[in-house]
């Protein structure tokens, strides 16, 4: 389950659980990321679109929940456990987080490898 929100994603999961951490860390200290389900949902209430990190051991009820949640850009639900989430994050349990940040949305997709595939940029 790499993308999902009724319209294509632009926005394909990084190959590399361990830059994905780097990345949310430096998003969380920036303030850009949404941590937990409340500061999550209050996101996507608000129309900004994220992209939602999702645990790969939450619950079926919190993968339904959070699966729920529109609109969404991407949901990447086969990178990360709960504990390397909360502990990259600092928390005890955590099981969502969510960053609409284009800047970093960028970085994240420029600091995992690809397996040798390079996206040319078009020209318009």
């Amino acid at each position: 389950m790499t993308e999902t929100g009724g319209e294509p994603a632009g926005t394909p999961a990084p190959a590399d659980g361990e830059a994905l951490l780097r990345m949310l860390g430096l998003a969380l200290r920036a303030g850009k990321l949404a941590v937990g389900a409340e500061q999550v949902a209050r996101m996507v209430g608000r129309g900004r679109r994220p992209v939602l990190v999702l645990a790969t051991d939450a619950s079926p009820r919190q993968r339904d929940r959070y699966l729920a949640l529109a609109p969404v850009r991407a949901v990447w639900g086969d990178l990360l456990g709960r504990e390397d989430l909360a502990r990259a994050l600092g928390r005890r349990n955590l099981t969502v987080v969510a960053l609409d940040d284009p800047d970093f949305l960028r970085g994240i997709g420029a600091a995992t490898p690809r397996g040798g595939r390079t996206r040319r940029r078009r020209n318009r």
